[in-house]
């Protein structure tokens, strides 16, 4: 099970939120590479579309540390920075129960999972 693991808020500026979601998707190639990542998603907000919540659990505090100058981190800051109206927050948290995403399991654009779904586990 994951050790360690980051939930982080984006909120992107009104008219850029949907580039700001092509820049997410177009990270999860990456993600998938990451042998340390054992679950990550980034939802949508329903009651405010500017606002995005990635989860993400690695397997270890040194992942979690070395994926902030990874592939998917450097996409999503560099090309989503701009199109953001605030800095991301960032909430590092120890894990204490959870499942995992099977390897190479997607959930597409637009699907809607419900609290306490597991996601392809």
């Amino acid at each position: 099970m994951a050790q360690a693991a980051h939930i982080i808020r984006f909120t992107a500026k009104p008219e850029s939120a949907d580039d700001f979601a092509a820049i997410v998707q177009r990270a999860l190639p990456h993600v998938l590479d990451d042998s340390t990542t054992n679950s990550w998603f980034v939802g949508r907000s329903e009651e405010d579309p500017a606002t995005f919540v990635l989860a993400h659990a690695l397997e270890s505090e040194e992942a979690r540390s070395a994926h902030f100058s990874g592939p998917a981190a450097t996409l999503i800051l560099s090309e989503g920075g701009p199109l953001l109206a605030a800095e991301p927050t960032i909430e590092n948290l120890s894990v204490v129960a959870g499942t995992s995403v099977a390897a190479g399991t997607s959930v597409a654009a637009g699907t809607s999972v419900a609290a306490g779904t597991a996601v392809g586990g």
